[in-house]
């Protein structure tokens, strides 16, 4: 499967318009039922608790035709916020766009990862551990500051350091796979159309790097390529309705999530084939703007999940929960839980 598609290839046989990019098969293994006249056997699938596709829901297809209009996102995600002065006089009728939660990464692979309270202790120490203007460390200095007080010496605060990673599981070295950011929605979507851009146009720096590899064969030049395409910073912007769950998102929290995806709702009858007799088990909604080519690396979550694709394309290998135990999965405490 891999062999056939590469995932770091965003080409697929529909959307390419180069014959040697054209995939002859593309491989399946997941029914796919219309919403008109299969609902009852995705309904049973759901039931079953079996992953499937369903297509033609039109309560889908509203929410997808809105949603795919700049302007209209651009009003729904912007948050009117005139300046005042003291005495509560408008200082402009600018409005100021909300920001929302996103992640940057270097390349188009997003490792997700969340630290436990004394994992930010040892990760923040770890960090005041570079270099200084007069070329030693923070941890030197302290070390010595310590041995000079007579308060701890160097050995017992190293100790207590390492103590501190080993309780928590904080693999040595580790740094954050990403950048935990705040965004607004123009300044993601103009990101992610430059990249698209750029994806089709390649640069002079891509043009000489594709001329330099020319030796290689047409194979390895066209994959080096696509490397090259997505070894660049890519951003993924998030928006979370929180629903029953309360504020699990603070101030940034989008509520009319419910209203603009009222199949997601769990008090609306439209949410049946997707949340089923569970609804007062739902979790949120929890909505990603991804841009070309990103990858989210292989997991599971922690509930069930239903996915509703609004725009573009999206692939997913699914693995049999037979197989967790292959999956190479990073233990419980690990920062990226739940991860391979």
């Amino acid at each position: 499967v891999l062999h056939n598609w590469n995932p770091d290839d965003v080409d697929t046989a529909s959307t390419s318009n180069k014959k040697e990019n054209r995939r002859r098969s593309i491989y399946r293994g997941i029914c796919i039922f219309d919403y008109e006249s299969e609902y009852d056997k995705a309904l049973a699938y759901r039931a079953a608790e079996k992953p499937f596709v369903i297509r033609n829901d039109p309560y889908v297809y509203w929410t997808t035709e809105r949603w795919n209009h700049e302007g209209y996102m651009r009003k729904l995600l912007s948050l009117d916020q005139p300046q005042q002065n003291n005495g509560g006089v408008n200082i402009n009728d600018k409005k100021k766009e909300k920001e929302y939660r996103a992640e940057y990464s270097e390349n188009n692979h997003f490792m997700y990862w969340m630290l436990q309270r004394n994992q930010k202790k040892v990760y923040k120490q770890r960090k005041k551990n570079t270099s200084t203007k007069d070329g030693g460390t923070n941890t030197q200095k302290r070390q010595k500051e310590s041995i000079g007080r007579g308060a701890i010496t160097a050995n017992r605060f190293m100790q207590k350091l390492q103590n501190e990673q080993k309780k928590e599981l904080l693999p040595a070295g580790w740094e954050a796979p990403t950048k935990m950011i705040h965004m607004n929605f123009d300044n993601w979507y103009r990101r992610a159309k430059e990249q698209d851009l750029r994806k089709q146009t390649p640069t002079r720096h891509d043009q000489k790097q594709q001329q330099e590899q020319s030796n290689n064969t047409n194979a390895d030049v066209t994959n080096a390529t696509k490397s090259q395409q997505q070894d660049v910073p890519h951003w993924y912007f998030r928006l979370i309705g929180c629903g029953a769950m309360g504020k699990c998102d603070g101030d940034r929290s989008t509520e009319s999530l419910f209203s603009e995806m009222d199949f997601f709702h769990p008090q609306r009858p439209q949410s049946d084939l997707y949340l089923g007799s569970e609804k007062d088990k739902q979790s949120g909604i929890h909505c990603r703007f991804g841009m070309s080519g990103v990858i989210s690396e292989a997991h599971y979550d922690g509930s069930r999940n239903m996915i509703a694709l609004l725009s573009g394309e999206r692939r997913y290998i699914l693995s049999h929960p037979n197989q967790c135990q292959n999956l190479y999965l990073y233990p419980k405490s690990h920062p990226s839980s739940r991860h391979s």
